[in-house]
């Protein structure tokens, strides 16, 4: 079975930055979702046309996103393509969308988090299997999980630390399955 990482999520945009490089081109956003939570996403290759639209109120559609670890700063971020994203304007009625859906294997387990690895597919450039890892809230009723593959389904979240909103991937304990 191959490993899963999706993400799927609207929110309201509160704050944007657009990186745009000879290569390649960044979008930071600032969302606020359906639950209060108060997250930050990266969209690499943007459509940057409709740069317009990405405005403090407006609204965005994530289908396609993904969880990756930074391992340097600790903390799990949402990513996605350009290709992938839809925004809209502040009177459309884009549902509260807010879940994700991991598989792969456990790395560490420390209280109630797990580190997940999940491996996508090669990159043809390199050659080298894409690796990704997630953070996730899981509870502490585990016991010898490291090294098993595990599926989760959840919903992000966020925690206010030194006033500043950090994100948390929260497992739904009821779709936990260790496999």
């Amino acid at each position: 079975m191959r490993d899963i990482n999706s993400v799927k999520l609207s929110g309201v945009i509160f704050w944007s930055k657009l990186d745009d490089r000879q290569t390649f081109t960044l979008l930071r956003l600032g969302l606020k979702l359906d639950n209060g939570a108060s997250i930050f996403c990266t969209i690499s290759n943007p459509d940057t046309k409709v740069y317009d639209s990405v405005k403090p109120g407006n609204k965005i559609l994530l289908g396609g996103a993904w969880l990756d670890y930074w391992e340097e700063r600790g903390e799990t971020q949402v990513k996605s393509y350009g290709s992938t994203v839809q925004f809209f304007n502040k009177e459309s009625g884009v549902n509260g969308l807010n879940q994700f859906t991991i598989l792969g294997k456990v790395i560490t387990y420390e209280g109630d988090t797990v580190l997940v690895e999940m491996i996508g597919d090669k990159n043809p450039k390199t050659g080298q299997w894409s690796r990704r890892k997630a953070k996730v809230k899981i509870g502490d009723k585990y016991k010898d999980i490291i090294g098993k593959k595990i599926l989760i389904q959840g919903e992000l979240t966020s925690v206010d630390v030194d006033r500043k909103s950090k994100l948390v991937v929260e497992a739904d304990y009821a779709k936990i399955n260790i496999l």
